[in-house]
């Protein structure tokens, strides 16, 4: 889970900006939830992407952070990611895995960014 305040609620529905450390989600909010309002986003290991490098500032659902350990499953290689704010974990096929140590990026398409 990733913590932080709503940047500004958007009208009709459309996505809205949770600032998190190092960067920006944009959510879909539940009813309810304002702008200001403290939220936690919830992103399942496997609707998260992982590519090389670090995160382009200011990219929105573009999480820059570093490999602090890899744990190969079979069908799946485990990555448990240090960002700025939490450690986050990200499911790749074997034939993506990242080395320990890596600088990488968590891309997440907003629909799986579920604001809680």
């Amino acid at each position: 889970l990733i913590a932080g305040p709503v940047k500004e609620k958007a009208a009709g529905g459309a996505l809205s900006p949770v600032e998190i450390a190092g960067g920006e989600l944009r959510c879909a909010l539940p009813p309810g939830i304002e702008s200001g309002a403290r939220v936690l986003v919830s992103i399942r290991p496997e609707d998260a992407r992982l590519s090389n490098g670090a995160s382009a500032a200011g990219s929105a659902n573009r999480i820059g952070g570093r490999v602090s350990e890899q744990i190969f499953l079979g069908s799946m290689v485990d990555h448990l990611i240090a960002t700025p704010g939490a450690e986050m974990r990200v499911w790749s096929h074997p034939s993506a895995a990242f080395a320990r140590g890596a600088e990488v990026t968590i891309e997440v398409d907003p629909a799986h960014c579920v604001v809680l």
